[in-house]
């Protein structure tokens, strides 16, 4: 069983599961659900609910005893007793059936409209007339207080035949080019026709009530009227949808995986039957719309287990992309086809197909993954290697600061002295280049040095050779040491004259 929502109206699909052949003994199907999950899961409400190739049309009697479905290949119709949940007979047909209407309470009276033109009457014991229309017809209703079957399909009339008189009456005219589908409510006599927009007729006036487009562009196959809410559904080849016939507002909908040909609602019930292009038929229960059925009545406390234990839906083979990323990989035109299920504001697309498409926009993204996962990797190693630590960097940086703001005191003084000796450079960039030279290479530069100079001469010194300036309480005592020798050698220049020192300087710098 699989469970969707939309709207806050919770949808059950009791034919999702898994089918067996039937050639299996009774011994492999019970091992097959001993292992397989799905087989086990599954809910087989009636047997054989299906057809050999593709189900085109599903109907119930209005007895609700009675199921009644045609398909092909050979075309065929079958009738299922529900009180038997099982098939009750078959009985195959020259041409394939477009669809049929059961006119009596139970299987005894049934009119089948044929893709070759034909009108098929058959009665409990099988085959009973044959007619025409003239036109190649789509869909049909039967009025019962009038006796009247309306018939629409490649023309803009709607044609009209009398049982009683046996005979055809004046057709409806519509705007449309060709109408596909159509439906008469029992209670009020409203007139229903449907291309790719569902029009909603009166029939004391011409005009139609209310105009509902599915925004899909695919004709119309079916249109039913639900009473107890106030709702129509609609449906096509792609999606079946339910909204109120007063105001046009979506209730619900319902997009099954694969195409529809017919949609049925089991009368005062919340259960629904669908014609798909598969074997297998399609059966749906809405609690919203109604109970279940009195012959299973046991999926209203199927479905309040679930609702006490709810699953997490997760989507293995899909991916949700956005409007954008359809731009960026180009599959803006996928829009509205099987590809893409809208979703909230994006859509569900197969992850086989957008891996593909993700490949050929970008070849190199496979190269690009893989140069990071190996990137990753290395700074993964680096991390576990030893690191050196960030003590060292903030000694000597506090080491710079210290003789930095002393070289600052009285720039400008200086720097007109500085002038007369050295050809535009300042004291502090002259003095600061000189000494984080000298802090980079603690035992002097590369080149031949005869002495020392003056500002590192503590570094040098016998009590300050131990030193290890990549600990913070050391690197702050000889930032202390040094700012002190710097206080002797600005009053030893003041002795001596800066001019002299600096020409000093200068000529070790050079040499």
């Amino acid at each position: 069983m699989q469970v969707s929502s939309l709207n806050e109206v919770k949808i059950y699909s009791l034919s999702c599961g898994k089918s067996l052949p039937e050639w299996l003994s009774d011994r492999k199907k019970r091992a097959l659900q001993k292992k397989d999950v799905d087989v086990r899961r599954r809910i087989e409400l009636i047997q054989d609910f299906e057809m050999p190739t593709v189900c085109t049309t599903v109907k119930v009697s209005k007895d609700g005893q009675y199921i009644l479905a045609t398909g092909t290949y050979k075309p065929r119709v079958r009738c299922y007793d529900t009180y038997q949940l099982s098939l009750k007979f078959e009985r195959c047909l020259d041409s394939e059936v477009v669809t049929f209407e059961i006119l009596s309470d139970d299987y005894s009276k049934i009119v089948f409209l044929h893709n070759d033109r034909y009108i098929e009457f058959h009665s409990q014991s099988g085959f009973y007339y044959k007619t025409r229309i003239p036109k190649f017809g789509r869909d049909f209703s039967y009025h019962y207080p009038s006796c009247d079957l309306y018939f629409v399909g490649a023309s803009s009339e709607v044609y009209r035949l009398n049982l009683e008189q046996g005979r055809y009456l004046n057709p409806l005219q519509t705007d449309a080019a060709e109408n596909n589908v159509c439906d008469i409510n029992s209670v009020h006599g409203l007139f229903a026709t449907g291309t790719i927009e569902v029009l909603l007729y009166d029939l004391r006036s011409d005009k139609p009530l209310l105009v509902k487009d599915h925004q899909y562009g695919l004709p119309i196959q079916s249109v039913h009227f639900q009473d107890s809410l106030d709702l129509i559904l609609s449906a096509d080849s792609r999606i079946i949808k339910m909204w109120n016939k007063n105001s046009g507002k979506i209730f619900t909908s319902l997009e099954p995986e694969h195409d529809l040909n017919d949609v049925c609602l089991y009368p005062n019930s919340g259960m629904l039957f669908t014609a798909n292009e598969t074997p297998k038929m399609g059966i749906y229960y809405i609690p919203v719309l109604g109970p279940a059925p009195r012959w299973c009545s046991f999926l209203d406390n199927l479905t309040e287990e679930l609702e006490e234990n709810p699953e997490s839906t997760v989507y293995d083979d899909y991916k949700f992309v956005t409007k954008k990323d359809l731009e960026n990989l180009g599959l803006t035109h996928l829009i509205g086809s099987p590809f893409l299920r809208a979703y909230m504001h994006g859509f569900f697309m197969d992850i086989r197909l957008y891996h593909k498409v993700k490949l050929m926009v970008n070849p190199f993204a496979y190269e690009e993954y893989r140069k990071d996962k190996i990137r990753q990797k290395i700074e993964e190693t680096r991390a576990q290697r030893v690191q050196l630590k960030l003590a060292s960097s903030v000694a000597l940086s506090e080491v710079v600061v210290c003789l930095l703001v002393l070289l600052r005191v009285n720039q400008e003084s200086e720097l007109e002295a500085r002038s007369s000796c050295l050809e535009g450079e300042g004291l502090v960039t002259y003095t600061q280049n000189r000494l984080l030279r000298q802090l980079q290479n603690p035992r002097g530069s590369p080149g031949p040095s005869p002495k020392p100079s003056p500002l590192l001469w503590r570094l040098r010194c016998p009590q300050n050779r131990g030193l290890d300036l990549t600990r913070p309480k050391q690197g702050r005592a000889f930032a202390f040491r040094c700012t002190h020798s710097l206080l002797l050698l600005r009053l030893r220049w003041r002795e001596l004259g800066t001019s002299s020192f600096l020409v000093t300087e200068a000529r070790h710098s050079r040499s």
